[in-house]
């Protein structure tokens, strides 16, 4: 018996032999890049900066002309590792309409020293501080140490309320931290901490309320998903649901929440979105 294909299933088989070659370097791909981005998680929970104190008592809040000293702490908080270096260098984002600090304002806490130059200052709402272990006569530094579980003062900044603040709160953000470990000057920067602060606001009176319309959150109608593998449901089961279900790939599991306009890639709802999953949209492949 002799077998025609047509033009399209010619295309189809094709797509297919390609996927035979290809899917197995793309899953070797997303692993790397998950094991990269569980490396670098690790790294950046080996310490972790902070600010004292993180927040005040809302019941009391700081008001105009209030000057406060705050403290930047840096905990060690790994089990087994004492961590070396020579340098610790941040910067933090505040509202300069709430708060006003000066270059002046800023100081390291010994052994450390603050850095001079455009290295520490404050400007335009962002204050940058580095500090840093002088050298030891005519020789080299000798690197500073923290222990597991160790935390300690590594310099602190003064801020002074501006008059007329809004009231409510406002938060002090590190925007970038940096600590170059001794050993593999690997960067440990901790991003999203932040201290909240609350302020008292001063009253301006003639000023009217002003009116607030609540516009209602719009209702969605809830997607149309089966198991058949048209994860981004435009009536095929092609190659870009391929791409869709690799966006979603975890193996291991928990099955992350899809993006908008697409269905759960965890076509066997085994809890993961693996190989077999794509083994069960090739059985329903339909371009």
């Amino acid at each position: 018996m002799n077998l025609v294909f047509n033009k399209r299933q010619i295309i189809s088989l094709i797509i297919l032999l390609s996927l035979v070659f290809i899917l197995p370097f793309a899953l070797f791909l997303v692993r790397q890049r998950q094991e990269v981005r569980k490396s670098a998680e690790e790294t950046r929970k080996e310490i972790v900066l902070s600010l004292d104190p993180r927040t005040n008592d809302q019941a009391n809040p700081w008001g105009v002309n209030h000057e406060q000293t705050i403290a930047i702490k840096m905990r060690n908080i790994t089990t087994d590792k004492v961590l070396s270096f020579r340098v610790v260098g941040l910067e933090l984002n505040f509202n300069p309409q709430v708060f006003e600090s000066q270059t002046a304002d800023l100081s390291c806490n010994s052994p450390f020293v603050l850095a001079g130059g455009s290295a520490s200052k404050v400007e335009n709402g962002q204050l940058s501080l580095v500090c840093y272990v002088p050298p030891a006569g005519a020789g080299p530094s000798q690197p500073q140490t923290l222990g597991p579980g160790i935390e300690m003062v590594v310099g602190s900044f003064k801020v002074k309320v501006k008059q007329n603040p809004p009231g409510g709160s406002t938060d002090i953000t590190f925007a970038r931290s940096n600590i170059p470990e001794e050993i593999s000057l690997e960067d440990l920067s901790k991003y999203g901490e932040k201290g909240t602060y609350y302020i008292a606001g001063t009253p301006i009176t003639g000023t009217p309320t002003p009116t607030v319309t609540i516009t209602p959150t719009p209702t969605t109608t809830p997607l149309q998903c089966d198991d058949n593998g048209d994860i981004n449901l435009d009536g095929r089961v092609s190659e870009t649901d391929i791409m869709a279900l690799l966006i979603s790939w975890s193996p291991n599991g928990p099955v992350p929440t899809p993006r908008p306009g697409l269905c759960d890639a965890d076509l066997n709802n085994d809890g993961r979105v693996s190989e077999t999953d794509i083994m069960k949209l090739l059985l329903h492949w339909n371009p």
